[in-house]
């Protein structure tokens, strides 16, 4: 029975590799894990689970996040540039200091959630819940709000 791209992914990782770019871990059960710096640029994340995640300083610009779990994920300092989070729940997840240039995050749930220092250029906001999140030193008038 040949493994799933998850299970290749969680051996490769303890065999080292951290680059998994492009990857396809679509639906991934990734709660809990501890991932620093892991690069996942241009990888498939639709509804993957990352709740409570370790992703601080991770790559995953450009990739596909829709509609994952990424509730209590670490995310400080990771790079998000031009990432599709559209539908995702990010409530008291910890961005600060991200790169969020030009991320969609239409419909996404950020309540709560840490974005102190985040760079939201040109990201994509509409429909975004923002409710009791840390905006410290983020400049929305840079983002698309409509």
């Amino acid at each position: 029975m040949p493994l799933s791209s998850v299970e290749l992914f969680w051996i490769a990782f303890h065999l080292g590799v951290r680059d998994f770019r492009g990857w396809d871990l679509t639906e991934a059960d990734l709660r809990f894990r501890v991932l620093p710096r892991v690069n996942f640029r241009g990888a498939g994340l639709q509804r993957a689970d990352l709740y409570g995640a370790d992703l601080c300083g991770a790559t995953l610009g450009d990739a596909d996040l829709r509609s994952a779990n990424l509730e209590k994920t670490n995310l400080a300092d990771a790079w998000l540039a031009g990432a599709n989070l559209s539908g995702a729940t990010l409530r008291s997840a910890n961005l600060a200091g991200a790169d969020l240039s030009h991320a969609d995050l239409t419909q996404t749930t950020l309540a709560g959630a840490r974005l102190a220092g985040a760079n939201v250029t040109d990201a994509r906001l509409s429909d975004t819940d923002l409710d009791g999140a840390d905006l410290t030193g983020v400049d929305l008038e840079q983002a698309i709000l409509e």
